[in-house]
């Protein structure tokens, strides 16, 4: 594999905006959710004569949020089929002879540690709850922060 450490750099700081996407649709779904139930049940709640406030207002606002909430729930499990494509792809450009992305997570991890990479705390639970992967180094040189996931620019 023809990797060094600006490429694995590279596909981390990737990898870090979209786990973080992934991140914050869990956080905001649940939110939004939690909202809208809270706003409609205290609207459903009231006297007869706020119908109109409910059926003007609260009903079209449940039916836009429900949408939204919607698309934030299956925004997870797009990121991770998102992020399987991008560790795919970046395996083939660095001629991985890999064709499954634990295969190619091995070679990453082989060049990492080749090179004193290794990633923090936050990217460790990401592969290996998401991922079912938990062979990057977690010692050496040079860290790939947290930063690149908690941070929206990098």
């Amino acid at each position: 594999m023809n990797a060094q450490t600006g490429d694995i750099q590279a596909l981390f700081k990737l990898l870090g905006k979209l786990i973080y996407l992934s991140n914050l649709a869990n956080t905001h779904s649940d939110a939004y959710r939690n909202v809208t139930i809270a706003t409609v049940t205290q609207g459903v709640t009231g006297q007869a004569d706020e119908f109109d406030l409910f059926d003007q207002v609260l009903a079209p606002m449940e039916t836009k949020t429900k949408a939204v909430i919607t698309a934030l729930g299956k925004l997870p499990d797009q990121m991770s089929a998102l992020i399987q494509i991008v560790i795919t792809n970046f395996g083939a450009a660095w001629e991985s002879p890999a064709t499954t992305v634990s295969g190619i997570l091995d070679d990453v991890a082989f060049s990492m540690n080749s090179l004193g990479l290794y990633i923090d705390t936050q990217y460790q639970a990401f592969f290996t709850s998401v991922l079912s992967y938990g062979n990057l180094p977690v010692a050496g040189a040079t860290l790939i922060p947290n930063d690149w996931i908690t941070d929206s620019v990098v």
